[in-house]
């Protein structure tokens, strides 16, 4: 027999005599103190060992939360990265009708009833979700700007009015030289105003809108939220400068087709659900 196992055999022989001469005292002590004891003894030989227990158990379960959080974070990751793929699809199915660096929300919608009379052309529109939308705000179609909200129905539901309507008025830019005018429906055509005959303006300019507030006449009503400026509205197809004008004779091709039904896109409307959970 080697020297450890014989080693080994004493210490057990040690402490199975430490137990026996243990339960022969307990035997001859009266019951409280043997209760004493006996609870001393298990705060010195149970208790660690249950805190081992319960730290090891602490650690497994730890490690199941860990697991468990990391699982969840990989599942936002791919939805984050699917929200990401459904916005890029978003606005390529919007076209050109946007810059590319446009940071804006844009709401898809469809074009279900149209309006025409004397003094106004819109279009219905409806929301594939509940929208947080107001009024004058864009409406774009994957090749320009169509219109702006006109009339709130409820959150699924809007009239446009189009610019083709008789009292519609835009502010733009032509984007090749940043001069700014007002665009103006006129019988069968579009027409740029307020632009001076001795400016820089030729057939083949983008006209962009030039997001400049519009101001209304009244003292208490404030400047409405411009269009955002850079919006693609349409093409010069003619320019003139009449001896007898202070002003250019600007004609403009529009880009958007006002008697298509087809997607459109309502610039700054939110997801309702989203645009109250960002409210403070």
């Amino acid at each position: 027999m080697t020297r450890k196992s014989q080693s080994a055999i004493g210490s057990g022989e040690v402490v199975g005599g430490l137990l026996v001469f243990v339960s022969l005292v307990l035997l001859v002590l009266p019951d409280p103190a043997q209760v004493q004891i006996t609870h001393a003894l298990a705060a010195v030989l149970i208790n660690p060992w249950l805190e081992v227990r319960n730290f090891g158990e602490d650690v497994l379960r730890v490690r199941a939360d860990n697991e468990r959080l990391a699982a969840q974070v990989a599942t936002l990751e791919l939805q984050l990265a699917a929200e990401r793929r459904r916005l890029a699809d978003q606005f390529r199915e919007i076209g050109p009708a946007v810059p590319s660096q446009f940071d804006a929300p844009v709401a898809p919608c469809r074009v279900v009833a149209r309006k025409r009379a004397r003094l106004a052309t819109m279009v219905q529109i409806r929301s594939r979700e509940p929208l947080d939308w107001r009024a004058d705000q864009p409406v774009i179609s994957p090749r320009g700007i169509l219109g702006r909200i006109h009339t709130i129905i409820g959150p699924q539901a809007a009239w446009v009015e189009l610019l083709s309507a008789p009292d519609m008025a835009l502010g733009v830019e032509f984007e090749r030289t940043g001069l700014v005018g007002v665009l103006r429906p006129r019988a069968d055509r579009f027409v740029v105003e307020l632009v001076g005959r001795d400016e820089d303006v030729v057939p083949g300019d983008l006209v962009i809108t030039a997001g400049i507030a519009e101001v209304r006449d009244g003292p208490d009503r404030p400047p409405h939220d411009p269009v955002p400026r850079g919006l693609r509205v349409g093409v010069v197809r003619q320019v003139s400068a009449p001896s007898d004008q202070i002003f250019k004779d600007i004609s403009v091709q529009p880009l958007a087709d006002f008697n298509r039904n087809e997607t459109v896109f309502v610039v700054g409307a939110r997801p309702l659900a989203a645009a109250r959970e960002a409210r403070p």
